[in-house]
């Protein structure tokens, strides 16, 4: 008997253990005890309005949980709502860049939560821990209530503006009614058609009568014959103006060879007066023949004895011109140098 209940103490104790760690495993696996051990990378998000959000709410990726908002939201100075928020530390819970980041409802009157966005296609890589986000409008029933909201009021003012129009447009049909569609003015636009029927008449019959028109298509005639004999009077002129321009071409450069023959008498004008100036200035026979008149004497005595007696028979006296003896002249030494 004692040995029976001793078996049976142990079978308790063992249901009772098996029921304990049942109990922990459940609460391990539906509770967030476990996630206090898991590695974090921790973000800020900030948000024009985040409105719903407390410490605690999830932060869920394609609708499912990869952190948890781990302060209370606060108003920076900027004007946005920051937003620190903690994300698991695995590779599929990196968040890639190009985000879109919005503040969400679970329901019509569930708790709020940051729902995040992937783009189509990830080209810029991932967010690094400790970086800041930019957040979206928030979504939800109450922001599709405040944006129905300002719609409506928009419409309301369309609606009246509207209004406002419609009376403005009745008022003017009255006005054209009671003053500009009066029986005076309706006879007055009669008598002006009338005037005018008669008027585009008399034109048909008079000056579109088959008469001019045969004379207008006459002149035109006679317009285009003229242009084409012009036109051949034209093409005749052509070779004169051909022969024209290789008349002027030449005269062009008969101007430059006179321009080039102008220069050339120029340079040997100047040749011309650099000589002289040389012959009568300078220190040569010809200048002192010109500015020596004993010089020239003597020369003009050479000269003669020469014609006289010639070479072989010189002598350095001049022939008497009748008969008689010429005194005898000192013959031109010139000057030596000093130091001879």
């Amino acid at each position: 008997m004692k040995h029976d209940t001793k078996r049976t103490e142990v079978f308790v104790g063992l249901f009772l253990l098996f029921g304990m760690v049942l109990l922990g495993g459940l609460i391990l696996r539906f509770s967030s005890i476990r996630e206090g051990f898991r590695d974090r990378d921790r973000f800020t998000v900030l948000f024009s309005d985040a409105s719903g959000l407390s410490t605690g709410a999830p932060v869920r990726l394609g609708g499912t949980t990869i952190g948890r908002v781990e302060q209370t939201p606060r108003l920076n100075s900027s004007g946005k709502v920051g937003v620190a928020i903690t994300v698991y530390r695995d590779e599929e819970n990196r968040i890639p860049r190009g985000s879109r980041f919005a503040v969400a409802k679970e329901g019509l009157l569930g708790d709020s939560y940051i729902a995040i966005t992937r783009p189509e296609e990830i080209t810029d890589g991932f967010y690094e821990p400790g970086e800041v986000l930019m957040g979206s409008m928030t979504t939800g029933l109450d922001t599709l209530q405040e944006t129905a909201g300002k719609i409506s009021a928009e419409v309301e003012g369309l609606v009246m503006e509207l209004r406002a129009g419609v009376k403005a447009f009745e008022a003017a049909v009255v006005r054209i009614d009671s003053e500009v569609l009066t029986p005076e003015n309706t006879g007055n636009v009669k008598t002006s058609l009338a005037s005018l029927n008669s008027a585009l008449k008399k034109v048909d019959e008079q000056v579109l009568s088959e008469e001019n028109t045969t004379a207008v298509k006459e002149t035109l005639a006679s317009l285009r014959s003229t242009s084409d004999a012009l036109a051949a009077q034209v093409q005749k002129l052509d070779p004169l103006l051909a022969k024209g321009d290789k008349a002027m071409t030449s005269f062009g450069e008969a101007a430059d060879t006179f321009k080039r023959s102008g220069t050339a008498f120029t340079k040997a004008a100047e040749k011309a007066g650099r000589t002289f100036g040389q012959t009568t200035d300078g220190e040569g026979l010809l200048a002192a023949l010109l500015s020596d008149a004993q010089l020239r004497d003597d020369f003009k005595s050479l000269v003669a004895n020469l014609r006289s007696r010639g070479v072989i028979f010189y002598k350095d006296q001049a022939p008497a011109a009748d008969g008689g003896a010429t005194p005898k002249r000192t013959p031109f030494q010139a000057p030596r140098p000093p130091g001879r």
